[in-house]
């Protein structure tokens, strides 16, 4: 299990972009809130105590305060490197959302056995590596069409992630940026390069949506979502879910098929609870 505490200074952000943390993490501790342990059920607990307790319990923290990491180097907590990147931009806050990670956590995590993990993944620090082989393992769930295919796994810098195939399936990820949904748009470009479904980004984004919930935990990113959606896109994601099978339905008999999902978007009540 994949655990991380939240900072009670950014409790705001964390439940406006709850679908991104929950995309990477199983267990979410928010500092101050009943739902963490009691350990976090203090707003002024300290930052040794939550590096500590991180130390303890194999777990990140998502924070926005630059130098809560200090005390994580102290003498007693036993930590000696941590990884400390940018999580995410908090416009409302105007300033960079901070994820800090022990970096010598380790797991042995299997990959499925029809994916072969490329060196640019092998040699990647071990908890980008089982992120990502944790993620594609659940994914791949998903595509049993894939199952009998020989796929290849990497990671990229350059974007969210991408696919090819011209020299065997391949599929490459951004350890960074990496959620279910960029996944499975990926692997939605294997079953394409299969012959299986159009070749349109946009027609990937679609079934990517519609094929499992699991995918739903960011916008896509090409068909069109009104602003106002993507605000509220984990209250509903449900409806999205059903908007895209319901899309391709519709294609059975009608080639607008995407327009048709466009404007079912469009005219869709959001529900903001």
């Amino acid at each position: 299990m994949t655990s991380v505490i939240i900072d009670h200074d950014i409790i705001g952000w964390a439940y406006r972009n709850m679908s991104k943390i929950k995309s990477q993490y199983d267990d979410i501790n928010i500092i101050g809130k009943n739902n963490s342990s009691e350990e976090l059920m203090n707003n002024n607990i300290s930052d040794l105590n939550i590096a500590k307790y991180c130390l303890k319990n194999n777990c990140d923290l998502i924070t926005a305060d630059t130098k809560s990491y200090i005390d994580w180097f102290n003498a007693y907590t036993g930590i000696d490197k941590l990884m400390i990147s940018k999580f995410d931009y908090w416009n409302e806050g105007q300033r960079p959302i901070l994820l800090i990670q022990i970096n010598d956590f380790k797991t042995n995590l299997k990959i499925n056995s029809n994916v072969k993990i490329l060196k640019s993944l092998d040699t990647a620090p071990e908890r980008f590596k089982n992120k990502i082989i944790s993620m594609v393992n659940e994914s791949l769930i998903q595509f049993p069409e894939l199952s009998n295919d020989k796929i290849s796994l990497g990671i990229t810098h350059v974007n969210d992630g991408n696919a090819s195939f011209e020299d065997g399936y391949k599929i490459r990820l951004n350890p960074r940026r990496i959620t279910y949904f960029t996944i499975g748009h990926e692997l939605t470009h294997l079953l394409q390069f299969k012959g299986n479904l159009p070749m349109t980004e946009k027609s990937t984004d679609i079934f990517t949506l519609a094929r499992s919930m699991l995918f739903l935990d960011e916008p896509p990113c090409y068909i069109k979502i009104p602003r106002k959606l993507q605000n509220y896109w984990e209250e509903n994601s449900e409806s999205i879910h059903k908007i895209c099978q319901d899309a391709i339905e519709y294609r059975k008999n009608n080639r607008n098929y995407i327009k048709w999902a466009e404007d079912s978007f469009a005219k869709l009540k959001i529900n903001k609870n």
